[in-house]
C-alpha cells in the first residue's frame, strides 16, 4: 500500500483495518492488546520496506516474502514483543 500510494495513507488504512476488528463482533472475540499490537508492529514494518524500496516493487515483494519467511514466533506476552520489536523483524504467536 505504501508503493501505491504513500506511507501515511497506508498508515491509515492499516490502522482503521486493525481498529475495525474490534467492532466486528466475530473478529473481537478473537482480539487481544498483544494481537493488536502485533498487527500494528506488523504494519509498521511492511511501510518501511516500502519507503525503501520506493518505486521497485519486486524488490518490496522479496523483502516482504524474505522477511515472512524469518518471522520470529513469539510468545503472546508484553515483554515478548517489546524484544521483537526491538529487532524489527515480523512476528507471530506461538
Amino acid at each position: 500500500m505504501t508503493e501505491s500510494a504513500n506511507a501515511d495513507f497506508a498508515e491509515q488504512m492499516g490502522d482503521a483495518h486493525e481498529i475495525g476488528n474490534w467492532n466486528n463482533p466475530e473478529r473481537a472475540k478473537l482480539q487481544t492488546v498483544e494481537s493488536t499490537t502485533m498487527d500494528f508492529m506488523n504494519n509498521r514494518i511492511g511501510r518501511e520496506v516500502g519507503l525503501r524500496h520506493e518505486g521497485n516493487r519486486a524488490e518490496i515483494v522479496l523483502e516482504c516474502v524474505t522477511m515472512a519467511k524469518n518471522s520470529l514466533a513469539i510468545p503472546k506476552t508484553a515483554a515478548a514483543l517489546s524484544a521483537a520489536a526491538a529487532q524489527n523483524k515480523l512476528v507471530y504467536f506461538e
